[in-house]
């Protein structure tokens, strides 16, 4: 049966807003823009990207990086026409993008520099360098180590960037060889450090890991929008598809027990959380794992002929834990219940979904009786609670929602939701990050 819906106390913070001063930037510059929705650690630390406006500003200066740690004030960590820490003098930031955080505060991004000895396109992935600087590890039309000769890095500095306490980051991107990019054989999943080593983890049209030699990864997904669960002993789980003898399979790659992705679910497994049990059909692109090397997905089932978005919880001991399905009842408090309708989960590269330590989620459904709202999901209990309503929030004037984008589940259990104000004359200027 279905786990009942218990409320929770919730507080607002805003962190920053159009109109907002830019710390680190001189009097009279202001946040003007936030394009893309910010990163929350489970430490509580906000990282973000944003354009600002005001005295002095041209487009050689008009984007940074801000971050703020749990408590304390926003700190600039990159803007650009800034010199950039660790590189030559005159070396600057030309571009500053998708940064992300780490649980110790430590940000890398993909960025661009500028300056003397610098090459062209320099563009891509930068990481701390443990010195107070930065490195580059992966440039736009660099060689890509351990692939044929010939191959390059096309696709930075858009996709997906992860990071761990261990100075390492996972990023898909896409591969050309000879300067032919080749879509069946383009989208490809990295492990880096600071220490300038790569490793290829995966890639479209080559050997799909832990299944038989012969059996190639079919597709990875898209390389701006492909969410990989990673932790911080460095493994990954993400989904695809492979190619086996007469047909395509979709499948869950996770860490084996000596932590090398293997398939742990595929299609046509039975996916509980629905009465018939259905089958698993296909796996979408976002995936989280945690340390424990439980790992938090999206998918669809196959149910009496038609199709069910569905939230689960894959335990290392294989164990596949129903959290919501389309079609199945949630009870709301003790008065009122509803059925879902609907999954949000990552449709523009927006990370809609959270796992923390604790194997704890929060997550986006639609109810038939409370419209969207942020659900958290306990795995010790397993029961559901209430975080926010998005089409009602009690922080907002009436008629105003609230556009969840990014969330986050803190080592004290507190749920950090970051999203944009939806409502006539409002626009992509108007996100914000309430806590």
């Amino acid at each position: 049966p279905p786990s009942p819906a218990r409320a929770i106390d919730v507080t607002y913070e805003t962190v920053a807003e159009h109109g907002m001063p830019a710390p680190g930037t001189p009097q009279g510059v202001t946040f003007y823009r936030f394009p893309d929705p910010p990163i929350i650690s489970e430490a509580g630390t906000i990282v973000f990207a944003a354009q600002v406006e005001g005295v002095g500003v041209d487009t050689t200066n008009d984007t940074g990086v801000w971050r703020r740690r749990r408590g304390g004030p926003l700190e600039l960590i990159a803007r650009n026409g800034d010199p950039v820490p660790g590189q030559a003098d005159g070396v600057v930031w030309n571009f500053v993008k998708n940064p992300v955080v780490n649980r110790s505060g430590a940000v890398a991004l993909s960025g661009a520099l500028v300056g003397p000895g610098v090459a062209d396109e320099s563009f891509g992935i930068l990481i701390p360098d443990g010195l107070g600087g930065y490195r580059q590890i992966q440039r736009y039309r660099g060689e890509a180590p351990g692939t044929e000769p010939g191959t390059t890095f096309v696709s930075l500095p858009y996709g997906w960037l992860l990071f761990n306490d261990a100075g390492q980051v996972a990023v898909t991107n896409e591969l050309a060889s000879n300067g032919t990019y080749d879509p069946a054989r383009g989208t490809s999943l990295w492990l880096g450090d600071a220490s300038g080593d790569l490793r290829l983890i995966a890639r479209e049209g080559s050997q799909a890991p832990g299944l038989p030699a012969g059996i190639t990864l079919s597709e990875f997904g898209d390389y701006k929008y492909n969410f990989v669960g990673f932790n911080q002993a460095g493994e990954v789980a993400f989904s695809g598809t492979f190619q086996a003898p007469q047909r395509l399979w979709s499948a869950l790659w996770a860490p084996n027990d000596d932590g090398r992705p293997v398939p742990r679910i595929v299609e046509g497994m039975d996916a509980p959380g629905s009465d018939p049990v259905g089958q698993f059909a296909s796996f979408d692109p976002f995936v989280l794992m945690n340390d424990a090397r439980q790992v938090l997905f999206f998918a669809s089932s196959e149910v009496n002929g038609g199709i069910r978005k569905g939230v689960w919880f894959l335990e290392p001991s294989g164990e596949i834990v129903p959290i919501a399905v389309v079609g199945s009842n949630v009870e709301w408090g003790t008065s009122s219940s509803g059925r879902v309708i609907g999954i949000t989960h990552n449709p523009t590269g927006e990370n809609q979904g959270a796992l923390n330590q604790e194997g704890d989620v929060l997550f986006l459904p639609g109810l038939s009786t409370a419209g969207a709202v942020v659900l958290r999901w306990e795995s010790r209990t397993r029961e559901l609670s209430l975080v926010l309503s998005v089409s009602n929030p009690p922080f907002l004037p009436s008629g105003v929602i609230f556009g969840p984008d990014s969330m986050a589940l803190t080592e004290t259990g507190d749920a950090l939701v970051s999203g944009q104000l939806i409502a006539p004359g409002f626009t992509q200027s108007s996100r914000a990050v309430y806590m």
